[in-house]
């Protein structure tokens, strides 16, 4: 049986994101980075290590018992270097590995699954997540003779006519694990920032004779990377709407999609129509034809069928089926089908 693992980096120091916390651990839409990554993984990869480093106890702590750790040890820099430091988990195992960063919470599930099936095709020794991009600056660079990819040039190193390549690098690969092995020992930091980069390995297997491919992107934000509070809401941003066009094509009206917060892990019957303003924290469950009108915040709590809720807080609660509930609070209580909630009242 051919293994499939995932190596995820997650041992940076973020130092852009100037915050005491573990840049993977920051959150969007209600999860950590890191925790959108191992769930988009899930269904692909059957093992999953977690490269740690900077900061590395506050990650182990909050994902301990739920994956296996790898640490990135001191000895050198680059993403290079930390897949180096997965050398002993890769020896003797057959198959595939993905690779790819902590800190890309909007890769879906069906593209890693695309770059793996490429692998284990048997035809290539690894494949790229790429994009198209109008303005390349700052990303790594597809290079190609007649078609064939040839290898991966970082922006620091690129050639004068390299420059207008508009074929980027994403940053998020697969490998056969044997051509892997062979590459990883061969990286040097013979570069502009002294690092070991992976990128370099795609230019070591060409010159090996190894063929490779690229998989296209589903959507152009995947290859969003975040490094600062900017980048952060940006991913949110996009996540958020992918989260309410999910609802939307399950029968949920929303009047204003932009200004509707909902985390993952929440379930809403069709026919519910939700205003702007409104957020609905995971773990929630929203029968059908309800109505959640403007500053409804509801989290951890069940809604029955056909209650209609305004500008109120409900909070580990359960409301049973066609309430009525206006500016109020219920927190921790059971409110009965069919009952009202009168204006200024909190239950608890």
């Amino acid at each position: 049986m051919m293994d499939k693992l995932a190596l995820i980096m997650a041992a940076g120091e973020g130092t852009r994101m100037r915050s005491d916390t573990p840049k993977v651990l920051h959150q969007v839409c209600g999860l950590p980075m890191l925790e959108h990554v191992l769930r988009a993984l899930g269904d692909v990869c059957g093992e999953q290590f977690v490269i740690v480093g900077h900061n590395k106890n506050k990650v182990m702590d909050a994902y301990h018992g739920k994956v296996e750790f790898i640490e990135q040890v001191p000895g050198g820099w680059g993403t290079g270097y930390a897949v180096r430091c997965a050398e002993g988990v890769l020896k003797g195992r057959r198959g595939v590995v993905l690779v790819t960063a902590g800190d890309m919470p909007l890769v879906r599930t069906e593209t890693f699954a695309r770059l793996v099936a490429e692998v284990e095709s048997g035809k290539h020794a690894a494949a790229l997540l790429t994009d198209q991009v109008d303005n390349p600056f700052g990303y790594g660079r597809i290079v190609r003779e007649n078609g064939k990819v040839t290898g991966i040039v970082e922006q620091k190193d690129l050639a004068p006519d390299q420059l207008n390549i508009k074929e980027i690098n994403a940053s998020v690969y697969c490998f056969d694990i044997e051509a892997l092995l062979w590459a990883l020992p061969q990286l040097d930091n013979k570069n502009s920032a002294n690092e070991y980069y992976l990128t370099d390995v795609i230019g070591i297997l060409h010159k090996g004779g190894y063929a490779m491919t690229t998989v296209p992107v589903l959507e152009k934000a995947e290859c969003m990377g975040v490094n600062d509070r900017v980048q952060l809401a940006a991913a949110d941003a996009e996540m958020r709407k992918r989260i309410n066009m999910k609802h939307m094509r399950e029968g949920v009206t929303m009047l204003d999609p932009s200004r509707v917060y909902i985390q993952p892990d929440v379930s809403i019957g069709k026919d519910t129509i939700i205003h702007p303003g409104c957020e609905i924290g995971k773990g929630s469950v929203i029968g059908e034809k309800c109505v959640l009108r403007a500053g409804c915040q509801v989290a951890f709590s069940t809604v029955g069928e056909g209650s209609v809720i305004g500008n109120s807080l409900v909070k580990n609660a359960t409301v049973g089926a066609n309430v009525r509930m206006e500016h109020a609070v219920v927190r921790g209580a059971v409110i009965a089908d069919g009952a009202t909630v009168e204006p200024f009242t909190v239950v608890e």
